[in-house]
Parts: C-alpha cells; sequence; structure tokens
C-alpha cells in the first residue's frame, strides 16, 4: 500500500494540462520516511512543505498550497 498523492486539481476543478507535480524535498537522514511523495497543484499554485524534526533528523511531514507568486526576473524591456 503506498502513500496516496494529493490532487489538488480536482478539488479546484483545473483541468488536467493546467497541472504541475511538485516532487517533495527528500529526508535529511536515509532512515527517515517522508508521508509526502509529491503534489499535484494547478499552475498557478506553489507548495509550502511542512517538516518534522527528530533527533535522527528532518523530513516532509505535510504541505500546504499558496497562490504562486510572480517571478522576479522580467523579460527584455520594451522600448
Amino acid at each position: 500500500m503506498g502513500v496516496p498523492k494529493a490532487r489538488c486539481s480536482a478539488m479546484t476543478g483545473q483541468s488536467s494540462t493546467n497541472r504541475r507535480i511538485i516532487a517533495a524535498p527528500a529526508p535529511s537522514h536515509p532512515d527517515l520516511r517522508s508521508t509526502v511523495i509529491n503534489v499535484h497543484c494547478a499552475a498557478d499554485e506553489d507548495v509550502e512543505w511542512q517538516w518534522t524534526e527528530t533527533p535522527n533528523g528532518r523530513y516532509v511531514s505535510g504541505y500546504r498550497l499558496v497562490p504562486r507568486k510572480q517571478s522576479a526576473v522580467r523579460g527584455p524591456e520594451m522600448r
């Protein structure tokens, strides 16, 4: 039995072509296992990872979807 994947796009009504799959960061120690493997989210969403700290290291134990921030990088200016 695997860990179920979150499907935020199904909840928000986004079509499958507008989704992104974000992989969860790896645990800090190989003996630890994250409870989240990846998250499907809309093109306008980002993921904030929630971490659990243990004496052996840390791992992703949850996530929160947030609005995607605009990139600070701009294209060439129009003249």
